[in-house]
């Protein structure tokens, strides 16, 4: 009885698996679902805790053990220095909360030096220059509006796309190409809820069809071909699902892959409940060597920040 518990945890696992490749992913609700089955596996791994516990109460000497790697297994977070490098701060900062001051105060005291803000609530940050954003414009929702700051001195050039995807189910991109070297791509995907289920594919497919082998290929707003790349931001999905798949494919590595539930973002206040689950924030290098990445809470925001350096090229 004792050992056949054991396999709970697996089957369970399996289980999320085999529902996960059961639903498509261009239906609101279906691609939510998703979500939750690819999620839950890493979450499931802490089932053997109090297995294990309970275990090793009995006298099993496995018990300690499989508790331990459990907890091992289901990821940690960020213990090493970042190094040397340019500072990164890519945030979804939650366009519909208040006292966005607050929000910029806290960015301040983290003294990045480059910013990718998505959604319109970033104005102005201490010895950084807005080089680009779309505030003017007419967005369909404050949420799709995105800007770059980088610091005074540091060469950046930016640019913040047009929408990407089909009407009603589209976002836009930020671009751009640092100490003209490398390119970063900002995303803000589309969201499958609550109610467009088919802009998140069509706006990575976008993206990837730009990118081969951690570089760019093409020139892609201010990025040049065969600059090294680096994709991160807020997929609207998880590690596993199509979209994901899309862009690792392109030759980049998932840098918070060890992270597990350490690298959950989202839900994480700015009117959810402070419980991340999902990692819909994604930092997937190419060409380029990024540091430990740690994951920040910003007054108002909904997603945890991802905070980094970009040290050198591989």
């Amino acid at each position: 009885m004792l050992y056949a518990s054991a396999t709970v945890p697996v089957l369970a696992m399996l289980l999320c698996v085999l529902l996960a490749t059961a639903c498509p992913e261009e239906f609101v609700w279906t691609s939510v679902a998703r979500a939750i089955l690819l999620t839950l596996p890493r979450w499931l791994l802490l089932l053997w805790v109090p297995w294990g516990l309970w275990a090793a109460w009995k006298g099993s000497a496995a018990g300690l053990p499989v508790a331990l790697l459990a907890v091992v297994a289901s990821g940690w977070p960020t213990f090493q220095d970042p190094g040397d490098g340019i500072d990164f701060l890519v945030a979804n900062v939650q366009a519909y909360s208040d006292q966005p001051e607050l929000l910029e105060e806290a960015i301040n005291q983290l003294e990045p030096d480059v910013v990718l803000a998505m959604e319109k609530r970033v104005r102005k940050l201490r010895g950084l220059d807005r080089v680009a954003h779309n505030y003017d414009r007419e967005l369909p929702q404050p949420s799709h509006g995105s800007a770059v700051f980088c610091r005074k001195g540091r060469l950046c050039s930016a640019e913040i796309t047009d929408e990407i995807g089909p009407k009603d189910c589209s976002m836009p991109l930020v671009l751009v190409r640092v100490e003209a070297s490398f390119c970063v791509v900002g995303l803000h995907a589309p969201p499958p809820a609550p109610v467009c289920g088919q802009g998140l594919q069509p706006y990575v497919e976008h993206v990837a069809s730009h990118l081969g082998g951690g570089r760019v290929i093409q020139d892609f707003g201010p990025c040049r071909a065969e600059d090294p790349v680096l994709v991160v931001g807020d997929l609207n999905h998880v590690p596993g699902s199509r979209a994901w798949r899309t862009l690792v494919d392109t030759g980049l590595d998932d840098r918070l892959a060890w992270h597990g539930i350490w690298a959950a973002s989202w839900p994480n206040g700015g009117g959810w409940p402070r419980l991340p689950f999902f990692r819909l924030d994604q930092v997937l290098a190419g060409d380029v060597r990024v540091g430990p990445v740690d994951l920040v809470d910003l007054p108002g925001a909904d997603h945890r920040a991802l905070h980094f350096r970009v040290s050198s090229l591989r």
